[in-house]
């Protein structure tokens, strides 16, 4: 008896251990916030040059850094990172890339419509938000 109770205990917390990730949210404007390397050094970005356009169906995407325009447009070069969504032991989401030069690839921590978190091979942890847009500066008086 004790050996079913100690079993049915690990199934029900290695269970809970599993994220729950809506893949859904990856699609649109990504802006990173925050780096964090493994030691626990981290650098803010308050503001950014470009910004992370995801699209994603089914299990394959592509990931291309764009520049924003003043006038809610965006300026992007050709190069564009395709990937493909990879479960890994079903507690693991992975992107693996792919360029024409590199392949690499980034585990989702958490995904929700309101943060992005990725985490590289080195164990650096990539925060983002989502893009939304230009700040409008108030006239002061």
């Amino acid at each position: 008896m004790k050996n079913i109770i100690c079993i049915v205990s690990l199934v029900l917390l290695f269970s809970c251990n599993k994220k729950e990730i809506n893949l859904s949210n990856l699609d649109g404007y990504w802006e990173i916030t925050k780096a964090e390397n493994n030691k626990g050094k981290s650098k803010e970005f308050p503001y950014n040059q470009t910004v992370d356009y995801f699209v994603l169906k089914d299990s394959t995407g592509f990931r291309k850094k764009l520049k924003p325009l003043y006038n809610g447009k965006f300026k992007g070069s050709k190069d564009i990172e395709n990937f493909m969504v990879i479960t890994k032991d079903d507690t693991s989401i992975i992107l693996k890339y792919s360029t024409n030069y590199d392949s690499w690839e980034e585990e989702i921590l958490s995904l929700t419509s309101e943060e992005l978190v990725l985490q590289n091979k080195n164990g650096i942890i990539y925060t983002y938000a989502p893009y939304t847009g230009f700040k409008k500066i108030e006239d002061e008086e």
